[in-house]
C-alpha cells in the first residue's frame, strides 16, 4: 500500500510542477499593461504622469501601430512634428523615456493608414528595460503563440503518460 501512495505522491508533485512552470509570475516593473485597438489614420493618446524613468514597448498584434511620446503637446502627432520621441517600424515598438523629460508625458498610438484597424498591446514598466526581456503577447486567439501552446501541450501528455506508465508499472 506505501508503494501506491509514493505513487500517488508523484503524480500529484509532477502535476504540481507543470502548472508552477506554466504559471508565469507578474513581472514587478510592470506599471500598466493595455490592450486596445485604433483605426486608420487615427491616434489614440494616453497621459502617463511617472515620475522616474520608464520604458513602453508597443507590440501590434494585428495591422501596424506606431508610438509617438510628447512632453509639450496634448496630442502629438506625425504630420505636425510636435513630438519629442518616436519608434515606427513594423515590429516591436519601444521607447525609454527619461526622468529628465518634463511630465506629464502623453503617448500618442498611431493605427497606420495600410491597416483598417490595428490592434496592440502598450506595456508600461519602470526603469530602462530591454525589450528582449518583455515577453511577446499572445494575441487573443491564441494565434501568435501556436507552436509554443503545441509544444507545451505535448510536453505535459509526455509527463501524464509517464506518470501513468510508472503507476500501472508499480501496482503490477
Amino acid at each position: 500500500m506505501t508503494a501506491v501512495v509514493r505513487v500517488v505522491w508523484v503524480v500529484f508533485a509532477g502535476l504540481s510542477l507543470m502548472i508552477s512552470i506554466g504559471d508565469t509570475s507578474r513581472d514587478p516593473r510592470i506599471v500598466k499593461t493595455i490592450r486596445d485597438r485604433v483605426y486608420a489614420t487615427n491616434f489614440t493618446y494616453y497621459t502617463i504622469k511617472i515620475e522616474a524613468q520608464f520604458t513602453i514597448v508597443l507590440d501590434s498584434l494585428k495591422g501596424d501601430a506606431d508610438l509617438y511620446v510628447s512632453e509639450n503637446d496634448r496630442r502629438p502627432h506625425y504630420q505636425n512634428l510636435d513630438y519629442n520621441m518616436s519608434s515606427n517600424s513594423c515590429g516591436r515598438e519601444v521607447i525609454v523615456v527619461p526622468e529628465t523629460m518634463k511630465r506629464p508625458i502623453v503617448a500618442g498610438v498611431f493605427g497606420h493608414e495600410q491597416q483598417p484597424v490595428s490592434e496592440y498591446q502598450m506595456i508600461v514598466l519602470m526603469g530602462e528595460v530591454n525589450p528582449v526581456d518583455v515577453p511577446k503577447p499572445v494575441s487573443q486567439d491564441g494565434s501568435d503563440n501556436q507552436s509554443h501552446s503545441d509544444e507545451s501541450q505535448s510536453l505535459i501528455w509526455d509527463v501524464i503518460s509517464f506518470l501513468l506508465k510508472l503507476v500501472v508499472e508499480v501496482l503490477l
